[in-house]
């Protein structure tokens, strides 16, 4: 493992910063760089982005992944292939807008609920990000609407928030709410509420330590107990 890692940190470029734990920023990758990042989840799960900018303000990007990848369980694959697309509109540091970013991303995260065939978190469909730093503390709020495309003709209008506080060059402290309006059957009306502490060990190599669903706005999927529970997100 600390092979493939080192490996990666060689040939892997600058990091980019396409979601802060589960929502979306404003940000797209510039032509010809790319990025991979790997979720470590409940239930032993993977989830596996990769993106690549085609221009300089144009991100397209897949996902895949499953459960028991870590554990005695036999793996188990999620049902498709994610994609995302994503274009950046505007940037603070250009004009006197904030960043403005136009996406659409049909991956979910946590694990495949067989029955409402929606994630435990579901995907965001289509989504405006707007992002501001706030220059007196060094924070950067982000937020925005989204509409999602669900199975069973299911659909809907919902929205999300974040806050990234930088602490140092290496630390960042992540606050993040998805409104998850219309909840599934098996939620409460309490939305998802995250939070991670983010470490950049190098220029282009980034971990963050998260814990999701503080509020247990989830507490059953797949017959199995949901709730609270830890992620570990490396990005290179």
């Amino acid at each position: 493992m600390r092979k493939i890692i080192g490996l990666l940190v060689l040939v892997l470029p600058t990091l980019a910063e396409l979601y802060l734990i589960d929502q979306p920023t404003p940000f797209s990758l510039i032509h010809g760089e790319y990025y991979i990042d790997a979720r470590f989840q409940n239930e032993g799960g993977m989830l596996v982005h990769f993106g690549i900018g085609l221009f300089d303000r144009l991100t397209l990007g897949a996902s895949y992944g499953g459960n028991g990848f870590l554990g005695a369980d036999k793996p188990t694959f999620f049902p498709r292939v994610g994609f995302q697309a994503r274009a950046a509109i505007t940037s603070e540091g250009e004009t006197f807008l904030p960043d403005i970013g136009l996406g659409y991303d049909d991956q979910g995260f946590g694990d495949y609920d067989n029955t409402d065939k929606q994630y435990q978190v579901r995907s965001k469909g289509f989504y405006l990000a707007i992002g501001k730093t706030l220059d007196l503390s060094n924070t950067y709020f982000v937020f925005g609407p989204n509409y999602w495309l669900g199975s069973n003709k299911r659909k809907g209008l919902s929205g999300f928030l974040a806050a990234k506080q930088t602490l140092s060059e290496q630390w960042d402290l992540i606050l993040e709410y998805d409104l998850n309006i219309r909840p599934a059957e098996h939620e409460h009306k309490r939305g998802f509420l995250n939070f991670g502490i983010s470490w950049t060990f190098r220029e282009n190599l980034n971990f963050t330590l998260t814990l999701k669903d503080i509020l247990k706005n989830r507490w059953d999927i797949n017959g199995k107990p949901a709730g609270m529970n830890r992620a570990l997100n490396v990005s290179f």
